[in-house]
Formats: C-alpha cells, sequence, structure tokens
C-alpha cells in the first residue's frame, strides 16, 4: 500500500476513489467491421449447425433406409448387419459432445456483497460511466485475467444476467487504475449486448465442433482393441469404422476450424472496441503499461507453478497463492523479459487468433491518445478495492487447493507465504551466487566432491585463508580453458553415448544407419572402435579438467572451514545462523555429491535400454528381447545400489515432514525386475530429484562461502554469461 493510501481513513479513500469515477465516458460507436463481423458471425451460426445436423441426419436416415427398406435378398447379412453397426458408431460419434462435460477447471468462488460491499459498489460505478449492465455476481480465480460471461450459460442468454470473474492475481499486482481499466474493458464487453451473445453461441457451437473432431476417450480405445482383438472378418469392418469415423471427425474438423476463423475474427473485432472502453476510463498510457503486467503477471504465474510442485514434494504450500505469484514479478529473468517483449513485438495476428496482438492494441491506444477521466493517484494498489484482500486470497487459496488435490490436501502442508518467499528468494540468490562462484558450468555428472576435512575444526586458519585466495586466482585463470574443455568434454560423452547404443543395437544382430549414431560406419568393427575412442575421449578430458575442479574444490573447502571460526563468521550478517546452517548440510553435500558421480553408469544403461526399445516396432528378434531383459537386469542392480547408498540419510533440505528419508524422497521403491515402465519412470524420477538437491545444496555452499570472500575483502565476481552444456542439463 502506497504512503499516500496510509494517510487517509478508508472512508475517505473509497469517497475519493468513487468521486474519480464521477462522468461517464464518451458514448463508442459501433464500428463498421464490429457489424460486418456481427452479420457474418450471424450467418454462420445458422449454416454450421445445420451442417452439423444435417449430418446426423443423414447417416440417421440411412441407417433406417438398411434397416426398413434395404432388400434383403440382395444384401449379404454380413455386409448389411456391419452397415448397420458402422452407422450406429458412427451416429453415437457424432452426438458423443452434446453429453460431454467441460474441462475440469478450478471453480470461481463467488463473493457476497455483504462481506465485500466497496467492491460491488465500484463495479455498479464503473458500469454507470460506461453505459454496461451491472453484473448479477462477482467471482474470484486463480487467473491473471478478468472475464465478462453470462451467469448461468444458455441460460441467461435473453437476460442481462451476467458474471463478473476477476483474478486475485491480477488484482494483486496491478495499480487501481490499472485494474480498473481492464474492468472497464470487460464491462465494454458488457455494453456488447448482440455481439456477446451472438460470439457466446458461435463459442458453443465450435465447442462442440471440436469434441466432435478431436476428442479421444474410451470409446475410441475400445474400437482399436476390438479390431486387434475380433476374428479377421469382424475385425476388417471395425476398421472400416475407424476409418469411417476419422473421415468423418476430419470432415467435422474442416468446419469447426472455419467457424473458429469466423468467430476469432469477430472476437478481435470485439477485443478491440472493448479496448475503447478501457482507454476511455483509464487513458492510453495505462492501457500499455496494464498489457506489460499482464504479460509479466502471466510469467510469474508459470514460474510460481514450477515453484510449487517442488514445494509439494517436500511437503509445502503457501497459504496466499496470489501473493506468491505477485512476489515472483522481480525474479523474471532478464533475459527470458526481453525475448518475450521482442516476440510481442515481432508477433502478428493470425487467422485464428482470438485477440489482437498486443502491439497493435497498444499502437491504437497511443493513437487515441487519451489522457482517460480517472484522476487519481497512479500508485493506489487495486486491493484498496476489498475490504481484506489477504484473508481472501488465503480462503480462496485453501479452497483452490482442496479442489485441485482432492484427496491429497492436508492443511499441515500450507505455511505461511512470507516464509515460503523468503525461503524461495533465498534460494535464487544462492543460484545466483553458485555461477558467480565457479564462473563455470561443472557438467552435472562430475559434481564436486568435497574433502573429508571440510567438516573438521581447522588447524591453521592462515593456511586456509592462503589456499582462498591462491585457489581463486588460478581458478580465474583457468576459466576460459575450462569452458572450452567442458564443450569438447560434452560432444565426446554424447559421441559415447551415441555409439554405445548403436553398439547394443548391432549386437542384437540389427542394422543401424550409421549417420544416425554420427559413426562413418555401420560394421561392428567400426562401432567398437568408435566406443573405444570416446571413451578414450572422455577420460583424457576429463583428467585435463581436474584442475579447474580440484581448485574449485580447494577453495570451495577452504572458505567453508573458515565459516566455522567465530572471528569470520561474526563479520558476516547473520553470520553465526548461516555457519549453523552449513555445517548441517556439509555431510549431505558430500553424501550426495558421491551419488551423482555414481549416477553416470546408470545414465548409461538407461540410453542402452532407451535405443533397443525404440527398435521394436520394426524388429521382435529374440535377441533383441534378450538384450532389453539383460538392461532392465542392469538398471534395477543400478537402482537397488542407489537406494542402498542412501538408506541411512535423511532428506537434507527442509521438508514439511522432519522424518523423511533421502531414500523416501529420491527412490521410494524399486520397481520389480519385469516392470519396464516403472524402471524407466523411477531412473528419471531419481536422477531428476537427487540432481536437484545436489544443485541447491551446491548454491548453498557457494553462497555461503562468497561471503566469506567478502570478509576477507574479496568481492563478489560479476556475473558472466553461462550457457550449460548439453551434459549439465
Amino acid at each position: 500500500m502506497s504512503k499516500l493510501t496510509s494517510r487517509r481513513s478508508p472512508e475517505a479513500l473509497r469517497a475519493e476513489i468513487l468521486a474519480a469515477l464521477s462522468e461517464p465516458i464518451e458514448r463508442i460507436p459501433v464500428s463498421p467491421l464490429y457489424r460486418v463481423g456481427l452479420a457474418v458471425t450471424a450467418v454462420a451460426m445458422l449454416i454450421l449447425p445445420l451442417l452439423y445436423l444435417g449430418l446426423i441426419a443423414l447417416i440417421g436416415h440411412t441407417i433406417w433406409w438398411v434397416w426398413i427398406h434395404a432388400p434383403i435378398a440382395q444384401w449379404d447379412p454380413w455386409v448389411r448387419f456391419v452397415t448397420l453397426i458402422v452407422g450406429v458408431i458412427l451416429l453415437l460419434f457424432l452426438i458423443k459432445p452434446w453429453f460431454a462435460g467441460d474441462p475440469q477447471t478450478a471453480t470461481p468462488q463467488r463473493l457476497k456483497e455483504s462481506a465485500e460491499p466497496f467492491l460491488f459498489e465500484y463495479v455498479a460505478r464503473l458500469c454507470e460511466i460506461v453505459r454496461a449492465p451491472v453484473p448479477k455476481s462477482i467471482r474470484v480465480n486463480t487467473q491473471v485475467n478478468a472475464s465478462a460471461s453470462f451467469r448461468l450459460g444458455m441460460l441467461s442468454l435473453l437476460r442481462n444476467d451476467l458474471t463478473l470473474t476477476i483474478g486475485l492475481p491480477l488484482v494483486g499486482g496491478m495499480s487501481l487504475r490499472e485494474l480498473t481499466g481492464v474492468l472497464a474493458h470487460e464491462f465494454g464487453h458488457f455494453s456488447q449486448g448482440a455481439g456477446m451473445r451472438a460470439y457466446y453461441i458461435i463459442a458453443t457451437i465450435n465447442g462442440w465442433f471440436f469434441r466432435a473432431a478431436y476428442e479421444r476417450d474410451s470409446w475410441d480405445e475400445y474400437l482399436h482393441k476390438a479390431a486387434d482383438n475380433l476374428p479377421i472378418r469382424l475385425g476388417i469392418f471395425v476398421y472400416l469404422t475407424i476409418f469411417f469415423v476419422w473421415l468423418t471427425r476430419l470432415m467435422l474438423a474442416a468446419v469447426a476450424w472455419v467457424g473458429h476463423a469466423i468467430s476469432c475474427w469477430m472476437s478481435r473485432q470485439m477485443e478491440f472496441d472493448a479496448d475503447l472502453h478501457e482507454i476511455r476510463v483509464a487513458g492510453s498510457a495505462s492501457f500499455a503499461s496494464s498489457c506489460r503486467r499482464i504479460t509479466d503477471l502471466n510469467l510469474a504465474q508459470m514460474m510460481t507453478f514450477d515453484h510449487m510442485a517442488q514445494l509439494l514434494s517436500e511437503g509445502h504450500l503457501p497459504d496466499d497463492f496470489p501473493a506468491m505469484v505477485v512476489s515472483s514479478v522481480p525474479l523474471i529473468p532478464k533475459e527470458l523479459r526481453k525475448q518475450v517483449r521482442s516476440f510481442e513485438r515481432e508477433e502478428q495476428t493470425g487467422w485464428f487468433d482470438t485477440h489482437p496482438t498486443n502491439v497493435d492494441r497498444i499502437a491504437r491506444a497511443r493513437q487515441e491518445n487519451d489522457p482517460g477521466i480517472m484522476v487519481l493517484d497512479n500508485n493506489l494498489p487495486a486491493t484498496v478495492l476489498f475490504q481484506d484482500f489477504k484473508k481472501l486470497c488465503k480462503i480462496f487459496t485453501t479452497e483452490y487447493y482442496k479442489e485441485v488435490l482432492e484427496k491429497d490436501f492436508k492443511k499441515s502442508l500450507l505455511k505461511p507465504v512470507s516464509t515460503m518467499i523468503a525461503r524461495r528468494d533465498a534460494e535464487v540468490e544462492a543460484g545466483k551466487a553458485l555461477d558467480r562462484y565457479f564462473q563455470a558450468h561443472i557438467p552435472i555428472f562430475r559434481a564436486l566432491i568435497l574433502d573429508e576435512s571440510v567438516t573438521q575444526p581447522l588447524a591453521d586458519p592462515r593456511a586456509a585463508a592462503t589456499t582462498l585466495r591462491s585457489s581463486r586466482e588460478k581458478m580465474l585463470a583457468l576459466v576460459d580453458e575450462y569452458d572450452i574443455l567442458t564443450k569438447r568434454y560434452d560432444l565426446a560423452e554424447t559421441k559415447l553415448l551415441l555409439s554405445s547404443e548403436a553398439e547394443v543395437i548391432s549386437k542384437c544382430g540389427i542394422t543401424i544407419k550409421a549417420d544416425q549414431f554420427q559413426l562413418t560406419s555401420n560394421k561392428n568393427k567400426v562401432i567398437q572402435e568408435t566406443v573405444r575412442r570416446a571413451r578414450l575421449g572422455v577420460e583424457a578430458l576429463a583428467s585435463k579438467m581436474l584442475e579447474f575442479e580440484e581448485l574449485a574444490t580447494a577453495r570451495l573447502t577452504a572458505a567453508l572451514q573458515l565459516l566455522q571460526l567465530p572471528q569470520i563468521y561474526n563479520k558476516i550478517e547473520n553470520g553465526e545462523s548461516l555457519k549453523d546452517q552449513i555445517v548441517d548440510i556439509l555431510p549431505d553435500a558430500r553424501v550426495v555429491s558421491s551419488i551423482v558421480n555414481d549416477l553416470q553408469p546408470t545414465r548409461m544403461v538407461y540410453r542402452r535400454l532407451s535405443a533397443l526399445l525404440s527398435r521394436l516396432e520394426t524388429d521382435e528378434s529374440r535377441a533383441l528381447y534378450e538384450s532389453i531383459m539383460d538392461q532392465m537386469r542392469k538398471l534395477h542392480t543400478r537402482l537397488t545400489a542407489l537406494q542402498d547408498d542412501m538408506e541411512d540419510y535423511m532428506y537434507p533440505l527442509d521438508h514439511g515432514d522432519e522424518s523423511q528419508s533421502l531414500k523416501d524422497y529420491v527412490l521410494p521403491v524399486v520397481p520389480d525386475l519385469q516392470d519396464l515402465g516403472g524402471l524407466i519412470g523411477a531412473t528419471r524420477f531419481s536422477a531428476e530429484r537427487v540432481m536437484g538437491i545436489q544443485v541447491r545444496l551446491v548454491a548453498k555452499l557457494a553462497y555461503a562461502a562468497e561471503k566469506v570472500e567478502e570478509a576477507f575483502g574479496m568481492p563478489p565476481l560479476k556475473e558472466r554469461k553461462l550457457k550449460p552444456a548439453a551434459s549439465s542439463r
């Protein structure tokens, strides 16, 4: 909340806000394109359903004619029977979309006017100045969006029975002026009575068409299974049915895309007209800023969803989802923001876009050059419209989790959002420190192994300080050379993996294409020689990389040893707490790094198994199956060994369940030896988890080491643009 807001009483502030919306905007005439779009849409509304119903009627009539009038004597009984069956199945597939429900999404929560009186009053005032009907209900959801819709669907079509849905992250991340503009845009849709109704009907019809054309469910699976399992004569007719279903869907898809193009064109005209309402109320400058803000909030929401997947795996969920989204906006990487802005500048509106591009919309807003009627402090947050926005967000967040997670939701998962934000921000800073500290990406399967002395009392602080300085200087002198070595190492490792895949396939007697595996020939001798040379190349490069990696280990070890001295950690802000945290995770970091280094053989087996499986479609030889079983046995052995390695260790990071073990987090169960899918899934899952833990642990260590160097007068190194090698991804 801004300082200006805090100086005024809530009553005075609300009166001032309402006073800013005292004059109605100039009436916006319906554009010629809008009228044309409405006419075309009206025609499409008549033609498209008639085409659809006509196809159903044609198939129904065919079924009736074959059943009643087909000359039985001239028809083979099997042909007559199958024709009827095919016709009935086609008919069922065509009418199925009428009974299919909409995709499951989180249900918006309806707000009570008694709970949010000022919001309802403000919405009514805004509707008045844009000459739009007042919505009968206001709902909130988790989207970075606001929308106008018919409250009861088709039942509300002939009445002004409308509902307004507002995304809570939108409210939390926007100024009042920006949100008011967005709402004015939606109320602009409310004022488009005929167009809004026409678009709703055509969009609903298109939904049916797309479901009829593209929806796949258990019915389709049943047909395909039946075709495979029935006797040949019946199977042929089932395949014929599948063909006719496909052909029918192809026709419906063509009609659906035509209808979609028409409705999208209409939609774009509606958006342009609704934009004018936003511009007249909030101004051209606010329109541009709100477009950019919505883009940023959408990026932040995607980042939040990714982060929350990790939080949930660790038994945590923020108790305020919208706050978590808004807090992620400053964390959007600069490069990502630049890429998105560049994409938006180059983007062009397509036939099937429901909205014009932001560039086109902002250009039109600037052309209008309208300051807007709203004269109000631009720093006022949109949250002032609500009685207690934080409380509302927490209530809605809990309901949202219950609906999405269902039985997996427990109240114990909820943690204060401030704690989750602080934890996330600390990890982000640690990640930045990791890149600064090493100035290079060390391949993920060559994790640094910290010496055991790092956990022991420091015998000679001066020697450690000297090691810290000298190893840092020597490391920096080698960083460019190390970058080159990692690129070469990555290429050599890729060569080794591909040639190993070729080798295991060739041993099954299967002929391979040499160029697919970066080979000069598909002869066994050439393949084996390539594997040998690639392995030697990897080993040679690894030995050359050791100098830099040993210096990095020595530098990190010295810094973490020095951190344990009172005279050092007392020079660091919250140094003692940092020291305690590092002392706790050092043994875990050593264990996890050792486990990661041991994953390389597992990776090799996984790649070989995947290569063999890719040949099953074209080869079913006994040798291939035996080789697959051999790789499965090896993978099972590797996973069992991995689980044994983690048996006695606790999960090293913060987890909601304090008894969580490393094994239960990374690989709770080793699938059965015969469970191919389970073995593959467990391998990927465990590798991703253990490598993720390692990166986070080493990032924490690098952050602490950087603080120690600062205490010795060595400033953090500058950020370096790093492009991770494929082997580290």
